[in-house]
């Protein structure tokens, strides 16, 4: 005997139904990030009612290959419990629990063709009458795209942001989004097709910051679809200037959106600074700042590589570029930088990567074709790069492999003379007075241990060298 969804209550313990999975992800323990802390999912039945559903860790091995976003399924003896919490992906006053006597069956004579979007209106999110316990749907036009950034995390660990706008019926909505939804904005816009762009958000979470409402991702969890083809966007389209033939007047633009986080607050006060001996000795993940000086490039003849708009190597395949990252063959690919270069400070050595140059890779590429011949890096990068003193903020890793040179990220570089002058005054101003307490400290033993010398060590005045990459 299988219920509706809209039936379920706590009147029995276990429950029977038929349903489409019609989101599915995973999420993680929070200190082990690569270990599988539970199974989500969200269940629709054929008449468009929906109830969240969990597989917990100790039985994810029993059923997560029985599972597939997108089919449907009978499900029988799942255990139900009360719906709350600030992240509800569903209405339903209840959700589900999958225990060891749970049974699941691919349903494929049964079809299930409700739409898995409840769409909520961006004025009814504006106006603070929707509560924002539950999680969102929402279809737009994008009308602003931000300037992606970077934020530190309390683990020192970095995320990527950046935010969006979206419009309907005379409201703008933004929408921020963290980490791998910037790389699906990137793909998107990669693809230059921008204007007149109708976007949906599914599972977004509702906040409150400074005063404004405004939407983000959950991650795993949320979906962002450009220019999806299910019947609401047809039907927005249509609605914005009455045909689907004719498209909306309105183009896309920057949206300004200021970094809380000013460079010299970055480099000199808020982010640890670190000698290149020091990143080969850290034991955890963290993000450090080092000054060092460029001397030289280490691989001229080969700076760039052919890169998929996700920022992943291509490979050349059939006569086709193919991306591991994205598991296909992709239509389109750019050149990127991959520049090797040698630095130097008084300590020790490693490898690092970022954006660098007021060129693109592919205006480069062309200058150095033409100046010194194919792959040859031409003379603006030994121009800008070599004998140039600057700040790099690296993410640390421990090294798993002593064979091997370690090698960092660059995250981003200081190249601002003032900001490195202080940083630098910062810094000697410190060294000194830790020498100064030291030289202290080591009269005070003398005066109490007559018989013995005092050596007060000092740091090495010989340079080592270190490798970065600069993509």
């Amino acid at each position: 005997m299988f219920s509706n969804i809209d039936e379920i209550n706590s009147d029995r313990a276990t429950w029977n139904f038929k349903a489409k999975v019609i989101r599915l992800w995973q999420v993680n323990d929070f200190n082990r990030t690569h270990v599988p802390f539970s199974i989500e999912m969200v269940l629709m039945d054929s008449d468009g009612a929906k109830i969240h559903a969990t597989i917990k860790k100790t039985l994810i091995y029993k059923f997560k290959h029985d599972i597939i976003e997108g089919k449907i399924y009978s499900f029988e003896n799942l255990g139900v419990a009360s719906n709350t919490g600030a992240y509800r992906t569903t209405h339903h006053p209840y959700k589900l629990n999958f225990q060891f006597g749970s049974l699941v069956q691919r349903l494929s004579n049964c079809d299930i063709s409700k739409s898995p979007f409840t769409f909520v209106p961006i004025g009814d999110i504006l106006s603070g009458c929707y509560d924002i316990d539950f999680l969102v749907d929402v279809i737009g036009l994008l009308t602003e795209i931000g300037q992606e950034r970077e934020i530190t995390n309390q683990n020192g660990s970095t995320t990527k942001l950046n935010v969006i706008s979206l419009e309907a019926d005379g409201h703008k909505l933004q929408c921020t989004l963290f980490g791998p939804y910037v790389d699906e904005l990137n793909t998107f816009v990669g693809a230059g097709d921008l204007n007149n762009a109708v976007v949906i958000v599914q599972l977004a979470k509702a906040k409150m910051f400074q005063e404004k409402i405004h939407i983000q991702n959950c991650l795993n969890c949320s979906v962002l679809i450009f220019n999806p083809s299910c019947e609401e966007s047809v039907t927005f389209r249509a609605s914005l200037n009455g045909s689907e033939e004719t498209p909306s007047p309105l183009t896309f633009t920057q949206l300004t959106v200021e970094s809380s986080v000013q460079p010299l607050d970055e480099f000199v006060y808020n982010t640890p600074r670190i000698t290149l001996q020091g990143l080969r000795d850290v034991t955890s993940d963290s993000t450090y700042v080092v000054a060092a000086t460029v001397k030289r490039i280490l691989n001229p003849d080969s700076y760039w590589y052919t890169s998929c708009l996700c920022g992943k190597a291509a490979i050349s395949d059939s006569r086709m570029w193919y991306c591991e990252k994205c598991n296909r063959h992709v239509p389109k690919v750019v050149p990127r930088f991959c520049v090797k270069v040698r630095v130097m400070d008084d300590t020790d050595s490693a490898i690092f990567a970022t954006s660098l140059f007021n060129m693109s890779c592919a205006d480069m590429i062309q200058i150095g074709e033409t100046a010194v011949g194919e792959r040859i890096v031409p003379p603006q990068i030994d121009d800008t790069l070599v004998d140039q003193t600057w700040l790099f903020k690296v993410e640390a890793k421990p090294s798993h492999n002593p064979r091997f040179e370690q090698s960092f990220r660059v995250r981003k570089i200081c190249t601002n003379e003032s900001i490195i002058k202080q940083f630098k005054e910062k810094w000697d101003n410190e060294d000194a007075l830790n020498l100064k307490i030291a030289n202290e400290d080591g009269s005070l033993s003398t005066l109490l241990e007559k018989a013995k010398d005092v050596y007060v060590g000092g740091s090495s005045n010989v340079l080592s060298e270190v490798k970065f990459i600069i993509y």
